[in-house]
């Protein structure tokens, strides 16, 4: 008989594995890094997209799922298609910020629950910053590359515990971008890590993944074949000087965690993105 442990990961795979791969596509309908007018709201809408806001400033009031919820900046929710929602501005004195992403997906994929609802998730921050990038980079963004960035986004939110997150001071995060800033092939493990923070390595691996929802290990390794994709738009490198760049073992050991995260191996993504 499965443990409930095993249970959960049976099921995570299972509505997971539908975007592993290449059977499916993603197009994006609306994305934009948006300011509302002060007393924005929509009420009792559904549409047929997947929706993800980020709230950057002031906060929003919402009703679905037959709950009401308030997030503030840093607050993050994903809705299926077909929700039935209303939202409107938290404070109605003032503008809001938000990012706010529609997109459709080809593959029959849904999540175990229909919205799914964050308190603190800045670290998403970033994944968004980079898709809408992408998505207003030239007329003719590549699918491809929208696709990677989107199954990213997607992996980072639905791969992590739903709680709300405690742990790292400002400071100790401003020191870990740093870090993370200064060591673009992503050469440091957990160890030199918690080090930089004056932190035992089982402190640091716990708080890391009360904040981020990941061990350290697995979020640096995704990090760094996001890098190495970016290196293999850019650069001329050959893969096995790339695989050398970002301390991986060899050839075959980075293609193994390229496909893990994106779904295919870094020469059919450098030859996708060169052929577009």
């Amino acid at each position: 008989m499965k443990s409930e442990v095993e249970a959960k990961v049976t099921q995570a795979r299972s509505w997971w594995d539908p975007l592993v791969g290449d059977g499916w596509e993603a197009k994006i309908t609306l994305f934009g890094r948006t300011r509302t007018a002060p007393h924005w709201s929509i009420d009792q809408r559904t549409i047929e997209d997947h929706l993800v806001y980020l709230v950057l400033e002031n906060g929003v009031w919402g009703e679905f799922g037959g709950r009401e919820w308030s997030l503030k900046p840093g607050g993050m929710l994903w809705l299926s298609p077909g929700v039935r929602h209303t939202f409107r501005v938290l404070d109605p004195s003032q503008s809001m910020e938000l990012f706010n992403l529609r997109f459709q997906l080809s593959a029959p994929w849904s999540a175990p629950e229909p919205f799914f609802v964050k308190g603190k998730a800045w670290e998403h921050r970033d994944a968004m910053e980079e898709l809408w990038k992408e998505q207003r980079w030239g007329p003719h963004p590549h699918p491809l590359r929208i696709k990677a960035r989107l199954y990213l986004l997607l992996e980072s939110l639905f791969r992590e515990e739903s709680q709300e997150r405690s742990a790292f001071a400002p400071a100790d995060l401003d020191r870990l971008w740093d870090i993370l800033g200064e060591d673009p092939q992503l050469r440091m493990g957990v160890r030199e890590l918690a080090e930089s923070l004056d932190m035992k390595v089982g402190d640091f691996s716990r708080v890391f993944k009360e904040h981020f929802g990941l061990a350290p290990k697995i979020w640096v390794a995704r990090e760094r074949v996001n890098r190495v994709a970016e290196s293999l738009e850019i650069s001329n490198d050959s893969i096995a000087e790339i695989a050398e760049a970002f301390a991986y073992p060899d050839v075959y050991s980075l293609g193994k965690q390229f496909k893990r995260f994106l779904g295919v191996s870094p020469g059919q993504y450098r030859r996708r993105i060169r052929s577009s």
